[in-house]
């Protein structure tokens, strides 16, 4: 480095933070959200918005799914122009011929990810006993 200009320094040690205030915490978030049950789910079907802010449970539903569930499950994803009104699906089908529709808007991530573990935990419990 170049002792010319110390500002530059200060500004390449600390990219984030001011000069100014050394001791500031960096811009990160963390959601802390429990990994969901997939092994009993058998399909996932979504059509939403991208751009949507009402999309947003969705979205993060999908990206929630292992990388793998691909090939454990049927993911079908329909994406709807900016300028269509029709609503978002959230579409999950289980093992046990059970099938969810939930509403992302109302729920939200948290709410979604409730419900489908509240539902595995349930199928856990039989295969467990059944194989037990």
């Amino acid at each position: 480095m170049s002792s010319e200009n110390p500002g530059l320094q200060s500004s390449l040690i600390f990219p984030i933070c001011p000069p100014d205030k050394t001791n500031a915490q960096p811009l990160t978030t963390q959601v802390d959200l429990p990994t969901m049950i997939t092994r009993f789910i058998t399909e996932v079907n979504t059509r939403f918005n991208p751009f949507s802010m009402r999309s947003r449970a969705t979205r993060l539903f999908l990206s929630y799914l292992p990388p793998n569930a691909r090939t454990q499950m049927q993911v079908n994803t329909t994406l709807i122009p900016r300028t269509s009104t029709e609503p978002n699906i959230l579409r999950i089908k289980f093992k046990d011929g059970r099938e969810m529709n939930l509403d992302g808007e109302t729920l939200g991530i948290k709410g979604i990810i409730e419900e489908v573990d509240r539902h595995s935990r349930a199928l856990q419990k039989q295969a467990d006993l059944t194989e037990g």
